[in-house]
């Protein structure tokens, strides 16, 4: 039996690590929202496997078919490589042995001993996929997000392949293609370029603005789509590319990352299973005082009119943990009163979350707060006078958000990653090729004698957007801003607050403040506290895996490397429900940010369900004015 064929639809997956045993169970008709049927096309596309690209025998994939990949092991089990599905309560860093086609709910259980004989984990060495299994991968836009997740799918083990990419600049279009071995007829300057269905999947990593129109196009030739966060930069657009979405029936998957990192999946197992019932959530993020001025004040995401909101563009990772992931439904009454604290047997599915409204549990109600205090010409320094560049400016050496430190000091020490490798944009290609040659760094060509790389970022600071002084350019997103959130009927409350002004650099701060017990945690360590006994304890990271998967300037504390791990899992067992989200789930996630955004614009509480209902409302008008002013039929929504 194919796994993801299963008739309840739900797969369970284990992994095991030090005597903590966490298992994902992912129910397929639970990912719908009440009352919302999947369309036709979306049902069709979760049972039936589709046609190859077109391009697959060309580009080496050989087969005709992609089937995931099994082992007989007494109950139908889907064979998955280490750390490789994330989710809600996924688990990367751990060895994943077997996704088991079993009933079940969500939860993710301790362990004390070993599995029971029927789940014996399998060899934990990763498996390699065969090629039927490797899904093929378009790459949209080949910038720091593309091309990171495109070496995910190249180091997944053959769990995927990229096969061609879309890149405006033709430099970085080359060192891409260099990278991952990619022919000149597999290369596009454009998505617009893609006529046909060349790659199971597209990666969609191009700007903000420009993601509707290509997932619009990509999923009416058929691809399943990967697309970095946001969606979209207007509720107009995404309204539009959940509607696509559907209509296509293909796989959709968003990057809010941050759900498939062990740590959350830490703080979920905690909101679920460790604090009775979750009464109030405080998260924050630090973004970071060089992170937000390179990204937000000098960088792509500095105006709304021209990216998002800064509360869009860095946090709606943290709004989706809200309204998916950190507050679970609440227990029925008499459950806080008699559930252990730590429960060392598997327990039963939870039952349904209620409903309210259109939606299942979740904010009904959210207000915001924030602007932007800092970056502002009336905070300049008065000692850096009419500069209006870093490298004309008397003071730049004690400024905090001087670029000649930010920038120039780490290409001086020869780092040419991230910030440093923006700042230089597709020249930066130019130079990696050059050390490919055998060249070397101080081989600069015009005899000052000055490192090829740093006489490359004082260039750009010169003359390019990031030199700029902090205080002189165009900014107006929200450097500070927070947000509340109520469940309704008393049922819990949510804060997010999101600063640029901190030392840690894109570090989540989360407290779950429960009815028996509390979480605090900063992605490093996350510790419960008992109020019963007092007792306090380390829940993550286990014992015996600090390091890299707590780390979180590593991919987002491994939720990157899981994403993709997860998606494309899903896309070999055409399987949405081992993404752990649909486009419904992905769309409300947004809507939230644009319904938190509309609070702190017009000061005053938005009703999430009527301003999703009028987002609606107000799109279906405008489609059916579209379709009678060019004599077609408005489409359904």
């Amino acid at each position: 039996m194919n796994p993801s064929r299963s008739t309840t639809g739900r797969v369970s997956l284990r992994a095991e690590d030090e005597g903590v045993l966490i298992e994902r169970v992912v129910d397929g008709a639970a990912q719908q929202r009440a009352g919302r049927s999947p369309p036709a096309a979306a049902r069709k596309a979760a049972t039936m496997p589709r046609s190859p690209p077109a391009a697959m025998h060309a580009a080496g994939g050989g087969n005709t078919t992609r089937q995931a990949p099994e082992a007989s092991l007494g109950r139908s089990r889907l064979m998955c490589s280490a750390g490789s599905l994330g989710g809600a309560a996924g688990r990367v860093g751990f060895k994943w042995t077997n996704a088991v086609v079993d009933g079940g709910g969500c939860a993710i259980r301790n362990f004390q001993q070993k599995p029971d004989a029927g789940h014996q984990p399998a060899n934990m060495a990763a498996p390699t996929a065969s090629p039927a299994s490797t899904v093929t991968v378009l790459v949209v836009g080949a910038g720091q997000r593309g091309s990171g997740y495109a070496e995910y799918v190249a180091t997944s083990r053959g769990a995927g392949r990229v096969v061609a990419v879309c890149e405006p600049l033709a430099k970085r279009r080359a060192g891409f293609a260099a990278r991952h071995n990619l022919p000149d007829s597999a290369c596009f300057a454009s998505w617009e370029q893609v006529h046909e269905r060349i790659a199971d999947a597209a990666f969609v990593c191009n700007q903000d603005a420009d993601h509707a129109d290509a997932v619009v196009h990509l999923v009416g030739l058929g691809f399943d789509i990967l697309c970095e966060k946001p969606m979209s930069t207007t509720m107009a657009s995404c309204l539009r590319m959940r509607d696509a979405v559907r209509a296509a029936g293909v796989l959709f998957g968003v990057c809010h990352v941050l759900r498939y990192s062990p740590y959350f999946a830490a703080v979920r197992h905690a909101a679920e299973r460790d604090v009775g019932r979750v009464m109030h959530v405080d998260h924050e993020e630090a973004v970071g005082w060089f992170h937000f001025a390179h990204s937000y004040v000098r960088g792509n995401w500095a105006r709304e009119c021209e990216s998002a909101p800064s509360l869009l563009a860095k946090a709606c990772h943290d709004l989706d943990l809200l309204l998916h992931v950190l507050v679970p439904p609440p227990p029925s009454p008499a459950d806080d009163d008699v559930r252990p604290l730590q429960p060392r047997q598997p327990q039963p599915p939870p039952p349904p979350p209620p409903v309210l409204g259109a939606r299942r549990w979740g904010p009904v109600r959210v207000t915001s707060f924030g602007g932007l205090a800092h970056f502002r010409r009336d905070r300049k320094p008065p000692a850096a006078g009419n500069a209006t560049r870093c490298l004309d400016c008397a003071v730049e050496r004690s400024c905090a958000y001087s670029a000649t430190r930010i920038y120039l000091d780490r290409a001086r020490a020869g780092d040419d990653h991230w910030p440093v490798s923006v700042v230089c944009g597709e020249d930066i290609e130019d130079l990696r090729a050059a050390r490919g040659r055998g060249i070397g760094d101080d081989d600069n060509g015009d005899g000052d004698g000055e490192p090829a790389l740093v006489a490359l970022v004082r260039r750009k600071l010169r003359d390019g957007p990031y030199g700029r002084c902090a205080y002189e350019c165009d900014n107006d997103v929200c450097d500070h801003q927070v947000v509340a959130l109520d469940y309704g009927r008393g049922a819990a409350s949510a804060a997010f607050s999101m600063s640029a002004h901190t030392a840690d650099v894109s570090r989540r701060r989360t407290r779950l403040h429960g009815s028996r017990g509390e979480a605090d945690g900063d992605m490093s360590q996350l510790v419960t506290t008992d109020f019963a006994s007092g007792a306090r304890r380390v829940v993550f990271p286990p014992r015996g895996t600090a390091g890299d998967s707590s780390d979180p300037e590593r991919g987002h504390a491994g939720g990157d490397r899981g994403i993709v791990a997860a998606f494309l899992a899903a896309a070999a067992a055409r399987d949405q429900a081992l993404l752990g989200c649909t486009i419904d789930d992905a769309f409300e996630s947004h809507a939230l940010v644009f319904a938190a955004e509309a609070a702190r614009k017009e000061s005053r509480v938005v009703d999430l369900d009527e301003f999703i209902a009028a987002a609606e409302a107000e799109t279906a008008v405008a489609a059916t004015a579209a379709a009678e002013h060019s004599g077609t039929d408005a489409p359904e929504s």
